[in-house]
């Protein structure tokens, strides 16, 4: 009879770590997805160009929205206009610092202020483009007063006609130049209290 109780107790304490075991693995898997509200591009077998989805509050002064990109054919250069709408922000700088664009790559970015929009533009010089591949290409950093208390502040693609432009989303590859326009996913900033 000892036995039965003893052989009761190991068999319940089997079940119970596996149980511990599986749970742990669910959680870990749950818990390993993607980080900074990305959304993945599937693989390097896409050309497209997507942006985070991040929360704030409305008093953040230093709020970072990540712009990135994925091409499946080596770039000469790229395009990226982008429409901020609400009201209650201000477009601060844009930065590439850790992104995919090598220091043999001219990155630079044109805030315009009055329509709420910034371009993201990058041109090689001709003799090492960007090979294929996905990663940052950006982050933008805004300020956010008390008028956006309660907005989703979304940040979409958007033709500019404006000098020297027109801007519009385009990669630009080949020799002579082709144009090929990515996928686009926008992104946004909900502005909590």
């Amino acid at each position: 009879m000892a036995w039965m109780g003893v052989e009761s107790i190991m068999r319940q304490s089997q079940k119970t770590a596996i149980i511990s075991v599986a749970l742990l693995a669910f959680i870990l898997i749950a818990g390993c997805g993607t980080d900074n509200n990305v959304t993945p591009p599937g693989g390097v077998n896409v050309n497209r160009v997507w942006i985070d989805a991040v929360t704030a509050m409305s008093s953040d002064s230093d709020v970072k929205v990540d712009v990135w990109f994925a091409n499946i054919i080596p770039l000469s250069g790229l395009e990226v206009p982008l429409a901020i709408s609400g009201s209650g922000f201000t477009i601060d700088s844009a930065s590439f610092k850790s992104s995919r664009l090598s220091e043999d790559i001219l990155a630079f970015d044109k805030i315009m202020a009055p329509r709420q929009a910034v371009v993201i533009s990058a041109v090689w010089d001709g003799s090492t483009p960007i090979d294929s591949g996905e990663g940052l290409l950006a982050s933008l950093y805004f300020s956010l007063d008390s008028e956006s208390r309660g907005q989703v502040l979304e940040i979409d693609s958007v033709t500019i006609d404006d000098s020297p432009g027109p801007f519009r989303l385009r990669y630009l590859h080949g020799n002579p130049l082709e144009e090929l326009v990515p996928e686009f996913i926008k992104g946004e900033i909900s502005v909590l209290q």
